[in-house]
């Protein structure tokens, strides 16, 4: 029909580019907060991994460090992943912000150090666990493992990063 401004095809045709634009935003909304959720996996895992690997390789700064005096901190004895059972005591008492910052950990941690049967290592009586426990609604948890020995007994050192 002649003279009419909106025809039926018209009509129709809009609310196809429509949907096609609709779908087409969806995806790109899913996709970036993929993107964005594997970001942030990997720069966990990435904090992890060099503060575990920090951990296990060095004696810390100064060598004989206690929780007053400790810039840098290291479990490490003479060898790389040879831990120093008094430093495994000592950093149980360095407040966890402290330990936070020293690590560089973006994220919330935790550490356990367990022998390889699973049972846990103890230190002056203490079980071998610092930091904070994953929040229950905790999204994105990355575990980091190093072998490690501990006064002759195999062990496995375990580090939580999560968000």
């Amino acid at each position: 029909m002649k003279g009419q401004v909106i025809s039926a095809d018209f009509v129709v045709a809009f609310f196809i580019f429509l949907a096609i634009v609709l779908g087409l935003f969806l995806s790109w909304n899913g996709a970036t907060d993929t993107i964005g959720q594997i970001y942030s996996r990997n720069a966990m895992q990435r904090a992890g991994g060099l503060a575990a690997d920090s951990l296990v390789r060095s004696p810390g700064e100064p060598d004989d460090w206690t929780a007053a005096s400790v810039t840098a901190l290291g479990l490490a004895d003479d060898a790389p992943n040879v831990l120093n059972a008094d430093k495994v005591s000592r950093m149980l008492n360095v407040p966890y912000e402290t330990s936070r910052n020293m690590l560089r950990m973006p994220t919330d941690f935790s550490l356990e150090i367990n022998r390889t049967s699973g049972a846990a290592f103890t230190v002056n009586n203490t079980q071998a666990v610092y930091g904070t426990q994953p929040f229950a609604n905790a999204t994105n948890i990355v575990v980091v493992r190093r072998l490690v020995v501990m006064g002759g007994i195999p062990g496995v050192l375990t580090m939580k990063v999560w968000a």
